[in-house]
């Protein structure tokens, strides 16, 4: 499993470990384990669609969890699905980004195709991001991780637990 958000590390240096409980999203069909004190809302996007987002306690880190399409996979190409994460991640974050990798990967039995990327705020500077289409076994939703470079060091572990404790609802 390859991501620039590293590989999920085993041992929390410097960095208390939060007590965290699984927040389930059904318009997702995902659950997610959200560490105490992160702030969790329901927003609604301009096409009416609506999705989670889940913030750390200063908004370093912001999550997001969105349906996007009933069935799964089979019905795309890698080359479709990479291009709809990509058109996604614009959607989300009303920027342009810069893709860093592509690739497929499980998380707790679901198939993912993901992209990492970066972009630039004028205002706070770059961000990492990973964008994973998770197969729920119902339908294709997705997972969004926006996360400052500065605050990356702070957070690696508690982003990657997060992205690896999604699991499907149904």
């Amino acid at each position: 499993m390859k991501r620039v958000l590293g590989v999920l590390l085993a041992v929390f240096v410097g960095m208390g470990v939060a007590q965290a409980k699984y927040y389930s999203y059904k318009k997702a069909a995902l659950k997610i384990d959200v560490p105490s004190g992160w702030g969790i809302q329901e927003k609604q996007i301009g096409d009416g669609s609506s999705f989670l987002e889940v913030t750390s306690p200063n908004s370093e880190v912001i999550i997001y969890l969105h349906y996007y399409d009933k069935g799964g996979f089979g019905d795309y190409s890698d080359k479709e699905e990479y291009k709809y994460l990509e058109e996604r991640l614009v959607k989300i974050l009303g920027r342009y980004v810069t893709v860093v990798e592509k690739f497929t990967e499980k998380v707790n039995g679901m198939k993912v195709y993901a992209i990492t990327a970066n972009y630039t705020d004028k205002e706070y500077g770059e961000a990492f991001v990973y964008c994973g289409a998770f197969e729920t076994g119902k339908q294709l939703s997705t997972l969004v991780v926006d996360v400052l470079k500065k605050d990356y060091p702070k957070f690696k572990a508690q982003v990657n637990k997060i992205i690896d404790s999604a699991k499907k609802l149904y």
